[in-house]
């Protein structure tokens, strides 16, 4: 199972190579982290790009995004292949910067397509529906739903039933459940963290 603690602790470990260097590219040549926002600085937002952050802002405890977030925005846009539909939701995660541990990375990565699917992968944005609270000294109240309220229901059942469709299409296997290498360089091995930058001991 993916879990986030080795890539918070790579994070620390980044961002602590970028308090011994000011040189981005020497940071980047002793450790490569792609959710650092300052070594991969994103570009020029396109419109599908603001409807996802503005979406997924909402819905992570996220800090910030890189140039490599938005390129896996358009690898999923184009992606054929479930592989490839992996591949580019798991760059997308991890090339995010939380502040704190988002939801588990298997129910998150199941929004993501799920949202991907009714948005034609962000091309839209999602629909804002305003819902008043009833007042039963309003004339116009009534308990019984208008004919323009039950389309949008309608509308909105017929999105969720083409979603599951979909979703049941998309049979994958279970080697693209594994984690596929995006070039993140994260491993099972002890970070040693405690040893990081230790202060020199004079004496030796």
């Amino acid at each position: 199972m993916i879990g986030y603690n080795l890539f918070f602790d790579q994070n620390l470990i980044h961002d602590r190579w970028h308090t011994r260097f000011s040189d981005i590219n020497q940071v980047r040549f002793y450790h490569r982290d792609l959710s650092c926002p300052l070594c991969n600085p994103p570009e020029v937002n396109t419109q599908q790009f603001d409807n996802f952050w503005d979406w997924y802002s909402r819905e992570n405890p996220v800090t910030s995004y890189t140039v490599n977030t938005q390129r896996a925005l358009e690898d999923l846009y184009n992606a054929i292949s479930p592989h490839d539909i992996w591949e580019a939701v798991y760059s997308i995660i991890f090339t995010i910067r939380y502040s704190s541990e988002p939801r588990p990375y298997t129910e998150l990565r199941q929004e993501i397509y799920n949202a991907s699917t009714l948005t034609d992968t962000f091309i839209r944005g999602f629909p804002e529906l305003i819902i008043s609270e009833p007042n039963d000294s309003d004339p116009d109240f009534t308990s019984e739903p208008e004919e323009d309220e039950l389309s949008v229901i309608i509308i909105l059942s017929d999105r969720e039933t083409e979603s599951s469709e979909r979703l049941s299409d998309l049979e994958i296997d279970i080697t693209d459940l594994i984690v596929p290498n995006p070039g993140l360089l994260y491993t099972d091995e002890d970070l040693n963290l405690d040893l990081l930058f230790r202060a020199e001991n004079p004496a030796l």
